[in-house]
């Protein structure tokens, strides 16, 4: 083959890995915040049949929600240190199999082991999907943007699914449904690996040109770090709280449908911005986008 025929080949892989991990990633994007918010809406119609209330019935999540964070550190070094890939294929099998297992729970024993098989899995997707998202976006910016909504689709979808199952076919199929859709995207993308068509992340020619200083990584560390916890923790209580505020408040008969429609449409409406948000990023300096969008939370 010709120098500029291995050339053409070459960037004809690179744009198909570009679309195969812009696609994957905005995937399990959609998965990771639904299936950790499936059980915020699921757990009005459980209170009615189990006989518990709210409260006793909320603090089940409670694990999930902490492992869905500290999970996340050997998440990330196993993806450095073994596969990406291998990693996002245990995250689809993870919180499918965890779904499942939350949907055959008898009891609260039962909801806790399977809520926090949940976020113990979810935690793989950020520091490995987006890592590996990045390395292979020739835009970054608008690629975070696009999978970005794709997240925001998931945290709006998981009201919105979770009501229609519950509300039609019982709070087990709320888990067990999108637990089995989970894992057979799991098998594709199994098969996509071991068809040659997904590979670890390439490098992509946007690292920075210079050496950064330390301390300038420490004021970056110490920003991102004060204002990640603020708006974890906004996201996290108003994504929790907001479906049974919703069904207390504004919907009639408090049912699971009505809420989680609501709930959906407000998050769907919001995920429009992070498109906003990555063509900014790449346009402009990133310190000053991320202040400026910072200020509006």
């Amino acid at each position: 083959m010709s120098r500029s025929g291995r050339i053409a080949a070459a960037n004809s892989q690179g744009h198909r890995d570009t679309k195969i991990a812009l696609a994957v990633s905005s995937v399990a994007h959609t998965f990771t915040h639904m299936f950790v918010l499936l059980y915020a809406t699921v757990v009005l119609v459980i209170e009615t049949e189990f006989g518990f209330s709210y409260a006793d019935l909320q603090w089940l999540a409670v694990p999930g929600f902490v492992m869905f964070g500290v999970a996340a550190l050997p998440a990330g070094w196993l993806g450095d240190r073994w596969s990406g890939p291998g990693m996002m294929a245990v995250f689809f099998f993870g919180v499918g199999g965890g779904a499942v297992l939350t949907g055959l729970a008898d009891g609260r024993l039962g909801l806790l082991v399977g809520l926090t098989a949940i976020g113990t899995f979810a935690a793989i997707y950020h520091p490995v999907g987006i890592a590996w998202l990045v390395r292979n976006a020739p835009n970054p910016g608008r690629a975070l943007g696009i999978n970005g909504v794709f997240g925001s689709m998931g945290t709006a979808g998981a009201a919105l699914v979770a009501g229609v199952l519950a509300e039609f076919y019982g709070w087990r199929a709320a888990f067990i449904v999108p637990g089995m859709v989970s894992i057979g995207a799991g098998f594709v993308f199994l098969a996509l690996i071991l068809g040659g068509y997904v590979r670890e992340a390439r490098d992509v020619a946007h690292a920075p040109s210079r050496t950064i200083p330390a301390q300038d990584v420490r004021r970056a560390f110490l920003a991102l770090f004060a204002t990640v916890i603020a708006v974890g923790l906004i996201f996290q209580s108003t994504s929790v709280a907001m479906p049974k505020i919703f069904a207390d408040r504004l919907v009639a008969d408090g049912g699971a449908l009505a809420a989680g429609s609501l709930v959906a449409l407000v998050y769907a409406v919001s995920a429009g911005t992070q498109l906003i948000g990555g063509e900014l990023a790449d346009r402009y300096s990133l310190k000053h986008v991320y202040l400026w969008t910072s200020r509006f939370r």
